[in-house]
């Protein structure tokens, strides 16, 4: 029971008022960067990315760090890149040394919203973060830091299942704490029922709406294992493949294919499989050129507004809702690019990995705390709105409009989605791969766009195509893979 006096807590309410109604959404912090990415101008979007990461607060400076990090990328800054991701690496890491969100933080999350927390970044992000670092250091040729950052990778993916695990059960002892209350303003009572709200069907159709999308979207694609990311797999297995020094490395690379081959039907991860048990077996591996397509944008998200029964905490108040995050997928991009040689061949890009299919799994996997969280928020700003509104019955007229109108601009600014989600980085991954041809030419069609490349005879190439959408020109990043 939370006992409460109206007078101190009205003005508090009042004076915080435009701080609720004025806070943007990640959403709209974001749109200049956006509308910069989306016409291809990434110079200013660079430019306001950093911009953003400097100035931020402890709340989203985790975000704006990995944003900056795939932004730099993209514009060719692979310092800039690498030095924004390491700095994003020092959050996450001294995030996940706190055994547990501090009690102030997750009271103030519940009195307005999840987005008032410090961002701690995704699971699916945080792999993506030393996967990215490893590319950087490959195309610098810095093989040394490149395999701290896949042994790195490796370590975040095998954690990823237990830390999910262990915030599961913390989220269930949260919530099952948190499922029922009731505060007592003045000799008056309001009860939330966070439960009954879950088990209403107008709510429950809403927020299958939600859920149903997401898992449409998982069944038209390739089954992947939680909190698994095949380019990571790859990419490490094309680099233990060329850049290895011992034998270890080469069977490293060579469990990495095998490990490819059941999360996804890319006939050229079978031919990678077999040149890494060539290179087990002794013999020297022939060159090869790999053409990496990233392409579009993962999804981002969008609030989905819903209504919560009245009844659950009492009749009479003029505003009670939730904000739910609710992913949008960019369906906008190249859908594959074509590499082709001198002597005619062509090489058709194949699917790697579907962020679409890594997002929206993680999504899924969430959605339980995501909801009740959401729903028991809602279910304690009703009651507090409620019993501020039962405690001033006697008032003036004056006093009670004043309160009313306190009332439903706090539940309006505070009933907020997190949006927060790294949207830059690519919708999906592809590859395609080829003999390293005897002259180095080879000609890229990219959608509409056509361009020459030359690579090092007789060496191994990597080549990076970044594409974000049909009508915007592609960037390139090229570098060779050998110790030698």
């Amino acid at each position: 029971m939370v006992h409460i006096k109206p007078s101190p807590l009205l003005l508090v309410f009042i004076s915080l008022v435009p701080w609720f109604t004025g806070c943007q959404t990640y959403n709209d912090q974001r749109s200049e960067v956006t509308d910069a990415l989306r016409l291809g101008d990434f110079e200013t979007a660079k430019e306001v990315i950093a911009k953003r990461a400097n100035n931020a607060d402890e709340k989203d400076k985790l975000l704006w760090l990995l944003e900056q990090g795939a932004i730099n990328r993209i514009t060719g800054d692979l310092e800039g890149s690498t030095s924004a991701l390491d700095h994003a690496e020092g959050l996450i890491n001294s995030f996940e040394e706190q055994a547990k969100v501090k009690v102030g933080s997750e009271a103030q999350a519940i009195l307005t919203n999840q987005a008032s927390l410090p961002y701690r970044g995704k699971e699916y992000e945080k792999i993506m973060m030393n996967t990215m670092k490893a590319a950087n250091f490959m195309s610098s040729g810095d093989y040394g830091r490149a395999r701290v950052e896949f042994n790195r990778t490796y370590q975040r993916q095998q954690n990823a299942l237990e830390f999910n695990k262990k915030r599961i059960e913390k989220d269930k002892e949260a919530i099952e704490a948190a499922k029922q209350g009731e505060l007592e303003l003045n000799g008056r009572s309001a009860k939330y029922d966070a439960e009954a709200a879950m088990e209403d069907p107008s709510v429950s159709a809403k927020t299958q709406q939600i859920l149903s999308e997401v898992e449409g979207r998982l069944s038209t694609n390739q089954a992947y294992a939680d909190y698994v990311n095949p380019f990571a797999v790859f990419l490490e297995g094309v680099f233990f493949m060329n850049a290895s020094l011992v034998q270890n490395d080469a069977e490293r690379a060579l469990k990495n294919f095998q490990r490819l081959t059941s999360m996804c039907t890319n006939p050229f991860v079978e031919q990678d499989l077999k040149l890494a048990e060539s290179l087990v077996n002794g013999e020297r591996i022939t060159p090869v050129t790999y053409v990496i397509f990233e392409t579009g944008f993962a999804p981002s998200l969008k609030e989905f507004r819903i209504d919560i029964p009245l009844y659950v905490v009492g009749s009479n108040l003029p505003y009670i809702g939730a904000a739910l995050p609710r992913l949008v997928y960019n369906d906008e991009f190249v859908k594959e690019l074509t590499a082709s040689t001198s002597t005619g061949e062509e090489y058709m890009s194949v699917l790697l990995a579907d962020m679409d299919h890594i997002v929206s799994k993680e999504f899924q996997n969430a959605w339980p705390s995501m909801l009740n969280k959401t729903l028991i928020s809602s279910g304690v700003k009703g009651a507090i709105a409620y019993a501020l509104q039962q405690s001033v019955k006697d008032e003036s007229l004056g006093v009670q409009i004043a309160v009313g109108i306190t009332v439903a601009a706090i539940q309006a600014g505070t009933t907020r989605a997190d949006l927060r989600t790294w949207a830059s980085l690519p919708k999906q991954y592809q590859y395609t791969r080829f003999p390293t041809p005897a002259d180095g030419f080879v000609n890229l069609n990219i959608g509409s766009q056509n361009e020459a490349v030359f690579v090092e005879p007789n060496k191994t190439t990597v080549i990076i195509v970044r594409s974000v959408s049909p009508d915007i020109e592609h960037t390139i990043t090229k570098f060779d893979l050998s110790y030698e």
